[in-house]
């Protein structure tokens, strides 16, 4: 039923021939939105065509550059060659400037050698050793002479159960070999420790280390480096006929000193097994084939060698 309403009221309108209906606006959007899009789109393509042109078209010559001479100004840097005259053309100072050669000091050609540094071991301070004046000077020299006095009497005396009585193949026996030979003990560390590496090797020879004590007594140290087994004992050299070798240098005998905790002394004895004196003895001879009557120093140096230590002879001169 409405339906029939409607179309009767639409067949109404159709015949009526009023313009009840339009296909645009009636106020021109569509022609005016076209006209600007064109227009927007050919200034586009007109600005990528111009920029283009202007890339492409480009001149290659770089912008002049202007010269500025360094004047007469005192703080100004100074230039090579010799200065320019005035007036002179600034093209000819140009040509000038790039053919002048600066001078450099002549390079060496000799190859260079290198050679590392050398680092100074910072050597420690010794211990403080004791002012003498001239009076305890000389009591102390007269100490020493008189302990070594006693000591060549001791060696005189000879090795008991060898022949020949002052023992050893020289005619002058073994007193001889204590001016001949010389014995070298290289100590490693520092301080304590350099002392204690300088009494092992002693021990290490068999030896054994005394100082001088009150009137003929002497202060014998028994494992010197080892203070848990250390132990001292006075007692004359009655008894004693090995070889000797005196330390005098009053650094060495106060820091041995220090180290065992014993009154400073003046002398320090090292006293080396027989043993070891006839094998030293016997490598002195084999070093240049010579008897001791030729011989008039043999240098010793302490070696270790299989965990032992032992001595070898490293100089030897000749009479």
């Amino acid at each position: 039923m409405p339906e029939t309403i409607r179309n009767r009221a639409l067949d109404g309108l159709i015949e009526s021939g009023l313009p009840w209906w339009k296909r645009y606006s009636p106020h021109g959007e569509f022609p005016w939105s076209t006209a600007i899009s064109i227009a927007f789109h050919l200034l586009v393509i007109v600005l990528v065509i111009v920029l283009a042109r202007q890339l492409v078209l480009r001149d290659p010559v770089p912008p002049a550059v202007s010269t500025i001479l360094v004047g007469p100004d005192p703080e100004a840097a100074e230039g090579v060659g010799a200065t320019p005259e005035a007036g002179e053309p600034v093209s000819d100072q140009l040509a000038e400037a790039k053919t002048a050669k600066p001078d450099l000091p002549e390079m060496s050609r000799e190859p260079l050698e290198l050679k590392p540094p050398v680092l100074e071991q910072e050597k420690p301070a010794a211990f403080p050793l004791p002012s003498l004046d001239p009076g305890e000077a000389s009591d102390a020299q007269k100490r020493i002479e008189d302990a070594k006095r006693r000591l060549r009497d001791r060696m005189r005396q000879g090795v008991p159960g060898k022949a020949g009585g002052s023992g050893g193949t020289s005619s002058k026996g073994r007193g001889e070999r204590l001016v001949r030979w010389m014995l070298r003990i290289e100590s490693r560390g520092i301080r304590g420790e350099a002392v204690r590496d300088y009494l092992i090797q002693i021990e290490g020879l068999g030896g054994v280390i005394a100082f001088p004590a009150k009137g003929d007594k002497w202060l014998y140290v028994y494992h010197a480096s080892d203070p848990a087994l250390r132990s001292t004992q006075e007692k004359d050299l009655s008894d004693e006929n090995r070889i000797y070798w005196t330390n005098e240098k009053r650094e060495t005998v106060i820091d041995v000193c220090h180290y065992l905790g014993i009154a400073r002394a003046d002398l320090m004895v090292m006293f080396l097994p027989t043993e070891l004196e006839e094998r030293m003895a016997r490598l002195e001879c084999e070093y240049q084939n010579k008897t001791e009557d030729e011989i008039a120093q043999t240098i010793f140096l302490v070696v270790r060698e299989g965990g032992k230590y032992g001595v070898r002879v490293i100089a030897q001169t000749l009479k």
